[in-house]
């Protein structure tokens, strides 16, 4: 939304310029300008954007093994939109390739509300104010790994938009889950696609992608 409307201001201000009368050498400067401005204010918009995920390749549900992650892939798409800082959650302690390893764990750790250790961490998280925050649905909610993720920074006023990937239970239970978590975040709507869509169907998926972004006017590219 933001690229049109620049791309919109600018024909709009060269044939304003012309109409006044301004050289041509004297129109070509103040549109130049203009574009470095506005340029300028994009740049600034995509700086103040952190695309945070989790995801995990190996052995996954649906789509057998995979070298790169469902949700990895969409945080792709996003931060080519956008121009964002991607971060990927990494646990301190790698889950297992295979799927139902994984599971093993993965239910041990829903069930006793785990807050896993992170092994990274953001650096000046409070230079970003829009958070994409993704994960893949591990039983109806988001892996206990994004609470502790959520629950290590001060989020306060922060906008926080949400997205998965799924095998097709959408967000399940996990955007309430999440406010309660970041009760002070704002959040915005979010985005949610297969994982077998996000393997096997990317050009479909990303257009989908820039729709969305498009509709909650956040694309500063």
């Amino acid at each position: 939304m933001r690229k049109k409307f620049t791309i919109f201001l600018v024909v709009v201000m060269l044939f304003s310029l012309t109409a006044c009368g301004n050289s041509i050498v004297g129109n070509n400067k103040i549109i130049a300008d203009m574009i470095v401005d506005l340029t300028g204010t994009n740049q600034e918009i995509a700086n103040n954007i952190l695309i945070a995920y989790f995801s995990r390749a190996g052995e996954n549900y649906s789509v057998g093994y995979i070298e790169k992650g469902n949700t990895e892939i969409v945080a792709e798409m996003i931060a080519e939109q956008t121009g964002g800082t991607l971060f990927q959650i990494q646990p301190v302690t790698p889950y297992p390739e295979g799927y139902e390893d994984t599971k093993v764990i993965a239910t041990r750790e829903n069930e006793s509300n785990a807050r896993p250790a992170i092994a990274n961490k953001v650096e000046n998280m409070e230079s970003y104010d829009t958070i994409f925050i993704g994960y893949p649905i591990w039983y109806g909610t988001n892996p206990m790994i994004i609470n502790s993720f959520l629950e290590s920074y001060d989020l306060s006023g922060k906008t926080m938009i949400p997205f998965c990937t799924a095998a097709g239970s959408g967000f399940g239970s996990s955007i309430s889950d999440i406010k309660k978590t970041c009760p002070n975040g704002v959040f915005s709507d979010g985005f949610t696609v297969s994982g077998s869509d996000a393997q096997n169907a990317q050009s479909s998926v990303r257009s989908s992608v820039i729709s969305w972004l498009d509709k909650i006017d956040v694309t500063p590219n």
